[in-house]
């Protein structure tokens, strides 16, 4: 067991071994990227194109920041649902350690759990999104709180590249969202769901149906662009830099300063009048 109550080689809630999932996730699913690279730069350009890695560094740094940081990263999202998420104790796992890893709904991109909340992190650069990954997100968390006592709230967030509702699959889009706010939007398709399943969802969705109309019930939505999340930390950084010099200071500058740079290196960051 490790020092988290874990056992071994399990994902869990360490930034080591989420360092090595992702990675081992990466090359399994992208092999043929470092197939074609011909050269150790070429390697790395391809890399740096994917999101996966990209996901993989928030992933490791939201393990790294004190829970007090976590909570305003979440507070910084546009939210449905709640008005905001009070100071809890923030752990990041895998959701495959929690429940049967035969099911076959969706992977969440970061799980965020304290004792009352569950929140998946679905991250978007390039790639569109689709009703039918938000119904499994539903389905998922519904079968997480059915399996798991006591459940917790269900809370489901985006960062796109793009605003919400322009990430989205086109023809959905212009289906589906079209007043001028597209999280708001989004919780309206709750109302939908079963009208909206497609086919191969609608056993799974009849035998969760009391657990996927609690989740319903109690859902969280939230929405901020990988600009946003830039600017966050950005501010962060301001605040770290404006205290005493301590060891925490010096740590929280380095993780939070070089994941902006990332961001601005994959031009993720909207510039402002004032950069």
């Amino acid at each position: 067991m490790d020092t988290d109550g874990h056992k071994e080689g399990i994902v869990g809630n360490s930034w080591v071994k989420h360092s090595y999932h992702y990675f081992i996730e990466h090359y399994y699913w992208e092999r043929q990227h470092f197939n074609r690279a011909s050269s150790i730069e070429d390697l790395r350009k391809g890399i740096y194109r994917s999101e996966v890695p990209l996901n993989g560094v928030l992933t490791v740094l939201l393990r790294l920041l004190p829970s007090s940081t976590i909570t305003r990263f979440l507070n910084c999202f546009e939210i449905e649902g709640q008005k905001s998420f009070n100071p809890s104790t923030w752990s990041i796992f895998d959701f495959l350690e929690q429940i049967d890893s035969k099911i076959d709904f969706i992977q969440p991109d970061v799980t965020l759990e304290s004792a009352e909340t569950r929140t998946f992190l679905e991250l978007k650069v390039a790639a569109v999104i689709e009703v039918e990954q938000f119904i499994k997100y539903i389905l998922l968390l519904a079968h997480w709180n059915k399996i798991n006592s006591p459940s917790k709230k269900p809370c489901l967030f985006f960062v796109t590249k793009k605003e919400l509702g322009l990430q989205w699959n086109k023809a959905e889009r212009e289906k589906f969202f079209t007043g001028s706010s597209a999280l708001f939007d989004l919780a309206q398709l709750k109302y939908k769901l079963h009208e909206l399943l497609p086919p191969k969802l609608l056993a799974p969705y009849e035998e969760l149906k009391p657990a996927v109309e609690e989740t319903l019930g109690q859902l969280v939505l939230g929405a901020a662009t990988w600009s946003q999340i830039g600017l966050f930390f950005i501010q962060e950084l301001e605040g770290l830099k404006s205290q005493p010099d301590s060891d925490y200071k010096e740590m929280s500058i380095k993780l939070i300063g070089d994941f902006v740079n990332e961001l601005r290196e994959r031009k993720l960051i909207v510039k402002t009048s004032e950069d």
